[in-house]
């Protein structure tokens, strides 16, 4: 989740209900929350709660992205990473409603496996695991317009509009990783 670069100070989110407002993806099945994610940091100083859901077979991060993009109107997006399918790769999406109440967050991991005619476990293993998640998030409270602004600033463009918009966060969000959500 994009958000993790501007955890606040406190970690006082959990796992709960999405937005009401925002749809699960046809044949999305829901998944108990790792336990590392039991207890989410806070963004910003807002409270952070998660629905996680898996996508059955190798559907792509980038049609599950087009198609939340159908259905969130406005919605403000946040290309996270995307790479060309190497071994151990992501693809990561971030879309978030406009008014700041919630955001979905796309991330597919890639195996590397081209899907050729091996037919031995190692290929079986990497085709397994070349799998998309979504998590379906809410804020509270929201998150603002300009925070908003300043992910997607800090995840598209140049290197120097990311570095200051990533430099605006820190100032208003505080440093990330002195606290690591304890």
């Amino acid at each position: 989740m994009v958000l993790t670069a501007a955890s606040g100070a406190k970690s006082s989110s959990s796992v709960g209900t999405p937005v009401a407002s925002l749809p699960v993806y046809p044949d999305a099945t829901k998944v108990a929350i790792p336990p590392q994610m039991k207890r989410l940091p806070a963004v910003c100083g807002r409270g952070v709660s998660m629905t996680l859901y898996d996508l059955k077979g190798s559907i792509a991060a980038t049609t599950v992205e087009k198609w939340y993009q159908d259905r969130i109107s406005g919605g403000i997006e946040a290309k996270t990473s995307e790479d060309a399918g190497g071994i151990g790769g992501t693809t990561s999406y971030e879309i978030f409603i406009p008014d700041g109440t919630g955001s979905v967050s796309i991330s597919q991991f890639h195996s590397g496996h081209s899907g050729g005619s091996e037919k031995d476990s190692v290929s079986k293993f990497y085709t397994d695991i070349d799998k998309t998640n979504i998590g379906l998030e809410t804020y509270n409270p929201p998150l603002s317009p300009d925070l908003i602004a300043l992910f997607q600033q800090g995840t598209s463009g140049d290197s120097s509009a990311k570095q200051a918009a990533q430099h605006q966060l820190k100032a208003k969000c505080g440093d990330p990783g002195a606290n690591d959500g304890k």
